[in-house]
């Protein structure tokens, strides 16, 4: 009887697949050339005159060879190698022999050209192998072109499996393009089988290396330290490859297995994606394969902008009920003590919405680290001043634009205490005004400020307060007003009143913009800063025992921001 494998499909099944892909004519056969590379790697008497008579057998494959040795993806000299003798001179018999293999490989995986098989196969074999060959060589391990080889025959088995399968068989399977994960579960629920153990029986069967064969494995944390690094690093390469282009994987999820598998750090990691997505392009042409590099770059940049996508709308809600609990009205004397309990209620509320924000922030570090040197690393390698330079560096800037908002929520967390003294906030607003007028280089709005004109009382307005506190409030205020009056705010006035009385100051800024929390609002922009300067402003305002308020002005057109600080007289 046959034994239930999984979803009613039977051993026989299983069986009945794996005689249709090893029967004589299914499966593809190495050309002698090929079988005698693979022996000669356990040929002691192997010499290197012997192997290059053997490539010169078939001029395609000389040629070929000597593409791929000059190649940019492959070449470790500056002169050019013009013969398969002096590839041996200078590289040496083991490793020409496993590039002339690779070739010989390359020619017998069943993918014809065309279709979009045919490109997401070899897309990701190619990408995989040069990977692969990349993590070998900082690894400084000898089998640095075998790893090449492995991570180019590494899914192998998924086009011998297919050309094997009725098509009711083949109902249902995920695609060519499908992550690894879902391919499997597929394969062993519908068939029995995995095409990863096709790949096995089919490379043991042509006398591949040992090596070679276990790097088919499907690697699991709890067999890492019992298989050779080699299988370590073809899996790295095909999680990395998943990574460029699987929608479902994350591109920040590559550098925590590197740091797992192998301690690499992100600048390394970010090294080797770079190179890998450089290069691919001359190692494909080398093995005669068709790729759109351009095309496939701009994905993967278009993954690494995505990626800042998400990280920022997990940020947002967050910082949106931050920013929202800052909203509420400083006290007034009329009802002081009401409202005194009411604030009390809501610093509760923003102690606990400050502790997620905190967290949140702090998850999204890392990953914010990881994609903005992977950008700089690509901007610069890819250079040539191209649209695919502009695009990195576009998400380049974007990283940047993040990396200053968590420097601000970091700030706004911070508590503030004031060194409060006796001062007079006329001649703070005074000095405040001097300072902006001789500096622009040092002005709170990025394009230049509006036009200034301050309302200031003759007399001084005494307070007990912290001038540099206040000062780098009252700026922070000001570039939040020019936020609202983009992006003609340098053509336009602004309004900077200061008025006085027994119980409190006021400094009143009114100009003509988008209201605050509308139009242009500053979560809709993905442009957080604004408002976390308001914010920022807001907690040194309270922390002086006032408050801050943005409104629309009279009318609806414009805007008012209101800053009230008690106790102004005496």
């Amino acid at each position: 009887m046959a034994q239930t494998l999984a979803m009613g499909v039977t051993l026989d099944k299983s069986q009945q697949i794996i005689k249709r892909i090893m029967a004589q004519g299914s499966l593809p056969s190495l050309s002698a050339i090929a079988l005698r590379l693979i022996q000669m790697a356990s040929d002691d008497a192997a010499s290197t005159a012997e192997l290059a008579a053997l490539i010169s057998q078939d001029p395609g494959l000389t040629t070929r060879l000597l593409r791929m040795v000059n190649s940019p993806a492959f070449r470790r000299l500056d002169r050019e190698i013009t013969g398969i003798g002096k590839a041996l001179s200078f590289l040496g018999l083991r490793e020409v022999r496993i590039m002339a293999l690779s070739l010989s490989l390359r020619d017998t995986l069943p993918v014809k050209k065309g279709g979009q098989d045919y490109y997401l196969f070899w897309r990701s074999s190619m990408h995989r192998a040069v990977l692969a060959r990349e993590v070998a060589r900082r690894l400084a391990l000898n089998e640095v072109e075998e790893a090449f080889v492995a991570g180019l025959v590494q899914e192998m088995g998924l086009p011998l499996l297919l050309r094997s399968l009725t098509a009711e068989e083949a109902q249902g399977f995920p695609g060519m393009g499908a992550s690894l994960k879902r391919q499997l579960k597929w394969e062993r629920q519908a068939l029995g089988l995995d095409h990863r153990q096709v790949g096995s029986m089919v490379l043991g069967h042509w006398g591949l290396p040992a090596v070679l064969v276990e790097c088919q494995q499907i690697l699991s944390e709890g067999d890492r330290d019992k298989v050779p690094l080699l299988v370590e690093v073809c899996d790295f390469a095909h999680r990395g490859t998943e990574a460029f282009f699987m929608p479902e994987i994350h591109l920040t999820d590559i550098y925590q297995v590197a740091w797992r598998y192998f301690g690499f750090d992100d600048e390394t990691v970010n090294y080797l994606l770079a190179t890998t997505l450089v290069y691919v392009g001359e190692a494909a042409s080398a093995l005669d394969v068709e790729l759109n590099r351009e095309a496939d770059l701009l994905e993967v940049m278009e993954k690494a902008n995505n990626a800042l996508s998400r990280l920022s709308s997990q940020l947002a809600p967050h910082l949106q009920a931050a920013l929202a609990g800052e909203q509420a009205p400083p006290p007034t004397p009329a009802r002081r003590g009401q409202e005194e309990q009411e604030a009390s209620d809501r610093r509760l509320k923003d102690e606990a919405v400050a502790q997620t924000l905190d967290a949140v922030a702090h998850e999204i570090r890392n990953p914010l680290m990881s994609v903005g040197g992977f950008a700089r690393r690509l901007a610069k390698q890819v250079g040539g001043g191209g649209h695919l330079q502009r695009y990195a560096e576009v998400i380049v800037a974007e990283a940047a634009r993040l990396d200053k908002v968590l420097a601000d929520i970091n700030r706004l967390l911070t508590p503030y205490r004031p060194a409060l003294g006796a001062m007079d906030l006329a001649q703070c607003l005074q000095d405040l005004a001097r300072s902006l007028e001789a500096s622009e280089d040092d002005s709170p709005c990025e394009d230049g400020l509006p036009q200034l004109k301050w309302h200031l009382p003759p007399v001084p307005v005494p307070m007990r307060g912290d001038p540099q506190g206040l000062t780098m409030a009252l700026r922070q205020i000001i570039g939040y007003c020019c936020h609202l009056m983009h992006p003609d705010h340098t053509k336009g006035m602004l309004h900077v009143h200061l008025q006085a009385n027994p119980q409190e100051a006021v400094i009143s800024l009114l100009g003509q913009g988008q209201p605050p929390d509308q139009g242009q609002d500053a979560l809709a922009e993905r442009s957080f800063g604004p408002a976390l300067a308001l914010a920022q402003a807001r907690r040194v305002m309270e922390a002086h025992g006032g408050g801050l308020v943005a409104a629309p002005a009279a009318g609806g057109k414009g805007f008012l921001l209101t800053v009230r600080l008690p106790q102004a007289q005496g």
